[in-house]
């Protein structure tokens, strides 16, 4: 039982009652194989009906909308039960669970820990489509830098390195603008309602100046 005198709603009482871990975490779930093997079972599940299901055409196109924030359907990450953007968006991205405020990276990469991101990316699944030469896009309401889009493109050991390459005695961590204009080849389409003066000075410094007419 709560005191009376606990504010049941107030942010730092619902942080002392939820557990910093998930009640029963499998062996194994820190690498990304565990992920996508539990992936492929419950899509196997689910595309074997007891009534056949007929297919004209496979599916030419595919627009995932993501509600950031909406609705009751809710996952946990690799290190809390409660998740923020970061976490919760390489899991629907990629399909491998990590650590909070991490993006695109495994839980074995550790946060704000830029010699842990190396050898630890994970890809997205708008990059496999790149890879088998597929035209993507991403659109955004939000900056294009903010941990939720940044999980469609970016490693990094947390969300904040927006505009802030990291640099250690071992590695050089990117800044997510400089991730997307520099390392994601073969994007078609990037848009955002946001006027972004980081990545702004990103492309300035990126682009020659004789590139464009």
């Amino acid at each position: 039982m709560l005191e009376p005198s606990v504010e049941l709603h107030s942010p730092r009482r619902r942080e002392s009652l939820l557990p910093l871990y998930p009640a029963s975490r499998p062996p194994g779930e820190d690498r990304p194989e565990f992920w996508r093997a539990s992936g492929q079972r419950t899509l196997a599940e689910l595309l074997a009906p007891t009534v056949p299901i007929v297919v004209d055409a496979p599916a030419k196109n595919v627009i995932l909308f993501v509600g950031d924030g909406m609705g009751v359907s809710t996952t946990y990450a690799a290190d809390r039960q409660v998740v923020d953007s970061a976490s919760s968006a390489t899991a629907l991205f990629t399909g491998v669970k990590t650590r909070f405020r991490t993006v695109g990276v495994s839980s074995r990469a550790l946060p704000k820990d830029c010699d842990s991101v190396a050898g630890n990316e994970v890809k997205s699944f708008l990059h496999r489509a790149q890879e088998k030469g597929l035209a993507t896009g991403l659109v955004t309401t939000t900056r294009i830098t903010h941990a939720t889009p940044a999980a469609a493109y970016a490693h990094s050991a947390n969300r904040d390195w927006e505009n802030k390459t990291i640099k250690t005695n071992r590695s050089v961590c990117k800044s997510i603008a400089r991730q997307l204009v520099e390392d994601e080849p073969g994007k078609n389409l990037t848009l955002s309602s946001w006027t972004s003066t980081t990545l702004t000075i990103v492309l300035e410094a990126s682009i020659p100046k004789n590139a464009c007419p």
